[in-house]
């Protein structure tokens, strides 16, 4: 006999892939916060110890933008204005990166000036 498959209708498939999207998501949202506080509890250590070029090199490992203004509190409340300072160029940069209007702005900054239309 002929063995008949049956497939189930897409929008079952469809919703079944956008949930499996969804976990895996919130599954590296949730391991990047776990790395984010791992890489702040060495920064706060570097930071006590007065290794502050070991701490602004975890603040560059920073993916969180909480994480980074985090940081920046940290080098703050032990008086390390230099420290403070990079953290601050990092936040920028970051800013940068995510504020779609920066973005924009660059992006025509960016784009060669169009040619003069010759007209026929």
């Amino acid at each position: 006999g002929v063995l008949a498959f049956t497939r189930r209708p897409a929008s079952d498939d469809a919703a079944k892939h956008e949930r499996i999207s969804r976990d895996l998501a919130r599954a590296a949202n949730e391991a990047i916060l776990q790395r984010d506080r791992a890489v702040l509890r060495q920064l706060v250590a570097a930071t006590k110890d007065g290794a502050y070029a070991r701490a602004y090199d975890l603040a560059r490992r920073l993916q969180l933008r909480e994480s980074l203004d985090l940081a920046r509190r940290i080098a703050a409340s032990h008086g390390e204005d230099a420290l403070t300072a990079r953290v601050e160029d990092l936040i920028a940069v970051a800013d940068g990166v995510t504020g779609e209007a920066e973005e924009d702005a660059m992006d025509e900054e960016n784009v060669a000036p169009e040619a003069p239309k010759e007209e026929s």
